[in-house]
């Protein structure tokens, strides 16, 4: 990915309200399974946008560059995701925030690999984004390969671990996303750069108070479509 991207993503982490929803939603489900914490890994942690929640995290990525935008407070490890040269089960848990779905990435051998590193009970928090007809160039821009359904998704999972949640979000926001991602790439041509911008902070918030909203429905109702497909995985302890 270009490193203006990795830039955008260190500039808007801390208060864009969709990684402060994305933020939540790992921390949500931190709470329902409390999982130990004592080895955590984050690939394809990009700038480490996503673990600002979790203490003693190590993040793990292949661009050195986006690396090393991350805190110092992260263990960091430049190391492809296929391949990652960490010691067998011993990771509590694995996140991949939008990292699986990249060119380049075999999402078989990534998921062998994430078993692998994660301890027996461990788990997977993973987040891809939704519905392959979204294809835009947004995607292009971050170097997303593929855009995933969730019941293929969760057919993928499955080969590999026990998916013990998985649910679509971002569905209050579809409409607009959709029009904007591939309407406007019809009116005026492909971008270059993603569609992660700053925006005006009382927009933003009525955004972090709209996604509040959406995450308290979705407690008690599936909505089957959104931009992204968030699911919490287990490795079995006996297999």
């Amino acid at each position: 990915m270009e490193i203006s991207e990795f830039r955008k993503m260190k500039k808007l982490q801390s208060n864009h309200f969709w990684y402060m929803h994305k933020r939540n939603i790992i921390k949500y489900f931190l709470g329902i399974v409390q999982p130990l914490r004592e080895y955590i890994l984050d690939v394809g942690c990009g700038v480490c946008a996503d673990v600002d929640i979790i203490e003693d995290t190590i993040g793990a990525d292949i661009n050195y560059e986006s690396l090393n935008m991350c805190s110092s407070k992260y263990k960091k490890v430049n190391t492809d995701a296929l391949n990652m040269g960490i010691k067998s089960g011993i990771m509590d848990i694995v996140l991949s925030m939008d990292s699986i779905q990249h060119r380049d990435i075999d999402e078989r051998r990534y998921l062998q690999e994430v078993r692998r590193v994660l301890k027996p009970g461990g788990y997977l928090f993973i987040n891809v984004p939704a519905n392959q007809f979204m294809y835009s160039s947004h995607d292009i821009a971050v170097e997303n390969e593929k855009r995933y359904s969730r019941i293929g998704f969760r057919r993928i999972l499955s080969d590999y671990l026990d998916v013990e949640y998985i649910y679509t979000w971002n569905w209050l926001l579809f409409p607009i996303i959709l029009i904007r991602r591939k309407f406007l790439d019809l009116i005026f041509g492909m971008s270059r750069e993603s569609d992660l911008e700053e925006m005006p902070e009382f927009i933003n918030n009525v955004l972090k108070r709209l996604f509040q909203i959406e995450f308290y429905i979705s407690r008690f109702v599936r909505i089957p479509v959104g931009v992204s497909i968030f699911a919490v995985c287990r490795k079995r302890k006996h297999i």
